[in-house]
């Protein structure tokens, strides 16, 4: 008797030793204050970005053919550039950007390859004379052929929404700390 009712106490150990490690969050964001699991979905598309940096950071091609297919174009004095502009909606909104800040839709924030954080720049529709200054909070875009992502809420100011890409210049009002 005294032995079945250890067996099952051992048992009854295992089961719940099992359950508690079973319930405990393995995937979870950086963040301990916000405690949010990820999905699995998140993991195919961090590999998905990883495969977009792996593109973008493999070898470029110089900078006079870059301008021959209207990727980018640097001005005279250095200090804008010419190129497609493309928004970022609903996939993104709620996360985390590079900069470590959260990504709001609704503000007028960007993401640029190069600039650095917090700075300004001043994104012009040259057809139209529309444009709108966004502060840049991410690293982006990365499809070939585009200079700088948009927030929905720049993309709505500068009339692009419909597009869903726009020939715009920047200009760097701010550099960035």
């Amino acid at each position: 008797m005294y032995r079945s009712l250890l067996l099952i106490s051992a048992h009854l150990a295992i089961v719940v030793i099992y359950l508690a490690c079973a319930s405990s969050p393995r995937y979870t964001n950086t963040d301990w204050s916000t405690k949010e699991k990820t999905s699995d979905a998140d993991s195919v598309k961090t590999q998905s970005n990883r495969q977009y940096l792996w593109q973008k950071f493999k070898r470029q091609e110089p900078l006079e053919k870059q301008e021959e297919e209207g990727q980018t174009a640097m001005a005279n004095d250095g200090s804008q550039l010419k190129g497609l502009a493309s928004f970022v909606a609903d996939e993104m909104h709620g996360r985390r950007t590079a900069s470590g800040e959260i990504f709001d839709i609704r503000e007028l924030v960007a993401a640029h390859p190069t600039l650095a954080f917090d700075s300004i720049v001043r994104v012009t529709d040259p057809a139209t004379g529309n444009f709108v200054d966004v502060r840049i909070i991410d690293r982006g875009p990365f499809v070939k052929g585009r200079i700088i992502d948009l927030s929905f809420e720049a993309a709505k100011q500068l009339r692009f929404v419909e597009q869903g890409t726009l020939m715009v210049e920047l200009e760097v009002l701010r550099e960035g700390p």
